[in-house]
């Protein structure tokens, strides 16, 4: 696959700014990841994190070098206000507000998805609102003041002033993979209505990985009625959407891209949004590391973003891609 910049140079850049501890943590998963973790961060001493982030039962391999993206359900930067749920954990960077919210309500031994450290909730600053529950005897770990009712439903809490070197850590490497994504020469092509209302419709190259390359303004439009993916043999895909802002209001995503099998190769890359404003069902992971993000809806993947005013679900799987196959 050609790359808009050199594979030693996105490698170099992700040598620099991975966190040594996400490293050793993902080196747990297999002795086939060791070596590539190893040759991101060598002096893996640094505390944070530190435990098993494998999917369970079958549906992540974690030799596939996608682990970074998710070891999380949701991550957020700065400020979570929540009214819904969040089905694997989250970690949120600045404060959790808002009304009663759920996180980790597919979590466990038995689920397909295992928390990292045993962790559902982790929040850098304060806790604050009606009651936040935190299911299937996982961990809340906060940073700040608890000033919220926390149902714990089996698991436990802890305070630790660590957290904000690991949301520094988190940040600079989320950034940095989004702008490497972002670098990538396009592979496939797009079908985008022009006159009359119809389908947005991906046509994966075949490649291992396809890359594909559109506006917010295209994808979007009032032209678009709906939003199609033909994988075509492809096992990642990565769709990357230049644009500062961008509101759904219309047409909603079809076939293939609302099947766990499909959905779960698929990130939506927002490398430049500021602002998105989601009123319809998303499916895939949602890269956007600049970007206040609400929705009315669910969003069927991980999701990493700056700030989160959620008001709709936040559902697994996590995106289980092949990010070795780019780097």
């Amino acid at each position: 696959m050609i790359l808009k910049s050199s594979v030693a140079a996105v490698t170099s850049a992700l040598m620099l700014t991975a966190s040594a501890a996400l490293a050793q943590s993902l080196a747990t998963c297999s002795d086939g990841w060791a070596s590539w973790a190893h040759d991101i961060a060598p002096d893996a001493s640094s505390g944070g994190l530190q435990a098993d982030s494998c999917w369970q039962g079958g549906m992540h391999d974690a030799n596939d070098g996608a682990g970074a993206i998710n070891v999380y359900n949701l991550v957020v930067f700065e400020t979570l206000t929540s009214n819904s749920e969040v089905e694997g954990s989250a970690f949120v960077g600045g404060d959790l507000i808002g009304s009663s919210a759920n996180f980790c309500i597919k979590c466990g031994a038995d689920s397909v998805f295992k928390a990292l450290e045993n962790v559902g909730l982790t929040v850098v600053g304060n806790i604050t609102g009606n009651p936040k529950n935190i299911n299937n005897r996982t961990d809340l770990v906060y940073g700040g003041r608890l000033e919220a009712m926390v149902n714990l439903n089996g698991g436990g809490q802890r305070q630790s002033n660590e957290l904000s070197s690991e949301l520094t850590q988190l940040r600079r490497f989320y950034e940095t993979v989004s702008q490497r994504l972002a670098r990538l020469e396009a592979n496939s092509t797009v079908e985008i209505p022009s006159q009359q209302p119809g389908a947005v419709r991906f046509n994966a190259s075949g490649e291992r990985v396809a890359v594909f390359e559109i506006e917010a303004s295209q994808l979007f439009s009032q032209r678009t009625q709906q939003i199609e993916l033909n994988l075509n043999g492809s096992e990642t895909v990565v769709i990357n959407v230049s644009g500062r802002s961008a509101t759904w209001t219309q047409g909603n995503m079809v076939g293939g891209l609302v099947e766990d099998r499909i959905q779960q190769k698929v990130v939506w890359n927002f490398y430049e949004a500021e602002e998105l404003r989601f009123n319809n069902g998303f499916h895939g992971s949602l890269l956007a590391p600049k970007a206040a993000l609400t929705n009315q809806t669910e969003i069927e993947g991980s999701v990493v973003v700056r700030h989160f005013d959620q008001q709709g679900e936040v559902h697994l799987p996590v995106f289980g891609g092949r990010f070795t196959d780019l780097f």
